[in-house]
C-alpha cells in the first residue's frame, strides 16, 4: 500500500524523469486546476490569490512544493498587491498629491 507521499516517486517513475520534477510537476498541475476552479466561479482576485497561497503552503509542508519557490512567490504577490492593500487601507488617500 502507497501513501500520499509516494505518489511523486510513483509518478516519476512511470515519466522517466526526477522526483523534484515530478512534484513540481504535480503541484502545479493541483494550483491550475483549483484557479480555474475559481476562475470559472468569478471569485474575486485577492480571494483567489489567497486560496492559492495558502495551496502552496500545504503543498510545501507535504513535501511536494520546494519551499524556496513558496517564499519567492509569495514576495511576487506581495509585491504586486501593495498598491492595491495600500489604497484599500487608506481609501486611496495615499495617492493624492
Amino acid at each position: 500500500m502507497t501513501g500520499l507521499s509516494d505518489v511523486p516517486t510513483q509518478f516519476a517513475a512511470a515519466l522517466g524523469i526526477d522526483v523534484t520534477t515530478a512534484m513540481v510537476i504535480i503541484s502545479v498541475m493541483i494550483l491550475v486546476a483549483v484557479g480555474l476552479i475559481l476562475a470559472v466561479a468569478k471569485v474575486n482576485m485577492i480571494a483567489m490569490m489567497i486560496v492559492e497561497v495558502a495551496l502552496l503552503g500545504v503543498l510545501s509542508l507535504i513535501g511536494w512544493f520546494p519551499g524556496w519557490i513558496f517564499v519567492i512567490i509569495v514576495l511576487i504577490t506581495a509585491a504586486l498587491f501593495a498598491r492595491q492593500m495600500n489604497d484599500w487601507i487608506t481609501g486611496g488617500a495615499a495617492r493624492s498629491p
